[in-house]
C-alpha cells in the first residue's frame, strides 16, 4: 500500500475497474485514474494520477465505478452518472458520453 497524494482525509474509498473515487470527511468527492471517457467526472478526458474534485454541487453518499462509467447517489437519493455511454448505461436517455455527472432519468 501507498498513501494517496494530497491533504485529504477520506472516509470512503471506492474502486472502479480503472479509476478510483473517495469521499472525504467534508463530504466532497474526489476521483483519479483512467479517464478517457470522462469517468473521473472532472470535466476532462485527462487521466489523473492524483485526486481531483468531481464536478458539480452534489453531495454523494455512495459512488460506484464501472469499467468506463461511474454512478453516484446523492444525499437526496437522486442518481447521477458520467463517463462512457455508447450503450445508454448512464440512464439519461442518450448515448452521449458525459464528463460530469448528469441526472439518471
Amino acid at each position: 500500500p501507498v498513501a494517496v497524494c494530497g491533504a485529504h482525509t477520506f472516509c470512503m474509498v471506492i474502486a472502479g475497474a480503472y479509476h478510483t473515487f473517495a469521499i472525504d470527511n467534508h463530504k466532497k468527492t474526489w476521483g483519479w485514474g483512467y479517464n478517457k471517457y470522462g469517468q473521473v467526472g472532472d470535466n476532462s478526458v485527462t487521466c489523473r494520477s492524483t485526486p481531483v474534485a468531481v464536478c458539480g454541487a452534489h453531495t454523494f453518499c455512495y459512488i460506484s465505478g464501472g469499467a468506463l462509467h461511474s454512478l453516484g447517489m446523492d444525499i437526496n437519493f437522486n442518481s447521477w452518472a458520467w463517463g462512457y455511454n455508447n450503450y445508454g448505461q448512464l440512464g439519461d436517455n442518450t448515448v452521449t458520453s458525459r464528463r460530469t455527472p448528469v441526472a439518471v432519468v
